[in-house]
């Protein structure tokens, strides 16, 4: 059988300022100087309880929650760009070709809607492991189960810098 051999050009890099994000980034620069690929770092804001579900059936008047949520929604994209500025430009300095993106909505059919949008040929996130030994995190599950590129998912043992 033939080798194959697949060209990574595009990183996907879910990224939320943990330290497993952290090192799931650093693995992604890390095969970026290696293979020259450009890394999209991708914060989520997750919108699915916003505002959160079992409190307002006890709520007459939610006229106030959308604005509520538009705010909090506004508050939180602005400290995400923040974030990941920083952190873009402390790695542009090492001549990484990076971008970021902030968006909203369930954070595992973003990531997958984007590493498709974006063509991503390699998406490197970090699992909170579930209390259960050994099982993903829902969100990492979910991605790896339905990106159209390969996953690679970083854990607090992969003894990453």
């Amino acid at each position: 059988m033939e080798d194959m051999y697949i060209p990574i050009k595009k990183i996907l890099v879910p990224y939320d300022g943990d330290e497993i994000s952290d090192k799931a980034l650093s693995k992604a620069i890390e095969i970026s100087n290696a293979l020259k690929a450009k890394i999209f770092m991708i914060y989520v804001i997750d919108t699915r309880f916003l505002p959160p579900p079992n409190m307002t059936k006890f709520i007459q008047d939610k006229s106030g929650l959308k604005n509520a949520a538009d705010l909090l929604i506004n508050t939180l994209t602005k400290g995400a760009e923040k974030m990941l500025d920083t952190k873009m430009s402390k790695i542009k300095r090492k001549n990484i070709d990076i971008k970021f993106m902030v968006r909203i909505g369930s954070t595992a059919d973003e990531i997958v809607s984007l590493a498709k949008t974006e063509n991503a040929d390699l998406i490197i996130m970090g699992s909170q492991q579930m209390k259960k030994e050994g099982t993903l995190g829902t969100v990492s599950r979910k991605v790896s189960e339905e990106a159209n590129c390969p996953v690679m998912i970083i854990n607090k043992k992969s003894g990453l810098k």
